[in-house]
This record gives structure tokens, sequence and C-alpha cells, in this order.
């Protein structure tokens, strides 16, 4: 029965330790990509958004994620969401390194995205 406890030990660490080098390797992966400076509205919002809200802007309706093609939000609401944040809306990640500029470009993109 130790012997068993033990295995099941080590390989509960195994497990975890593999985990963790996938997380960072993602994340290692995710920082190298890069934008154009003068990247457009459709750019920006396919780099920050579409994984989540689908480039249709459909969402992905069983994982909650809602869609924000045709938002009844403002484009200066969706400024704020996408650099601020909402109350009400923690699953929606806080976007703080893009510009006023970029999350306009994303804003304008986004009302006249139609699904």
């Amino acid at each position: 029965m130790e012997r068993v406890i033990a295995f099941l030990g080590v390989f509960t660490l195994q497990i975890k330790v593999f985990s963790y080098l996938c997380a960072v390797a993602l994340v290692a992966g995710c920082s190298e990509e890069h934008l154009p400076e003068d990247a457009n509205g459709r750019e920006l919002y396919n780099f920050h958004c579409a994984g989540c809200h689908q480039e249709t802007g459909v969402g992905k309706f069983f994982a909650g994620i809602p869609a924000n093609a045709n938002t009844p939000m403002s484009s200066y609401e969706v400024v704020q969401l996408i650099q601020k944040g909402k109350q009400g809306k923690e699953g929606m990640p806080v976007f703080e390194q893009l510009t006023k500029r970029e999350a306009i470009l994303i804003a304008g993109y986004l009302k006249q995205l139609q699904p």
C-alpha cells in the first residue's frame, strides 16, 4: 500500500511539472507575436478578441462567452470595457496594454461587424 501511495505521489508531481511547463511554453509563445504599429481594427480584433468571441463575433455560447457582434454597447462603452473592464463582466480580460487608439479601432471594427 505504501508503494502505491509513493507511486501516486511521484506521478502527481510529474503531472504538475508537465502542466507547469506546458503553461510556460504557451505564455512564452504568445509573447513572441506582435502586430505592426499601424494595425487596423480588424487585425487588432482578430489578434486580441477573436480567440474567445470568434472572428465573426458570435462568441461561444456553451462556454459562456457572449457574442459581441451587434452589441448594444456604444463605442465608448466598448473602449472602456476593453481597457478597464466592468463590474459583472469579470470573465472578460482587461487589455491595459492596448493604447486608446487601438481600443477605439477595435470598437469601430466591432460596431460594423455582422455575424
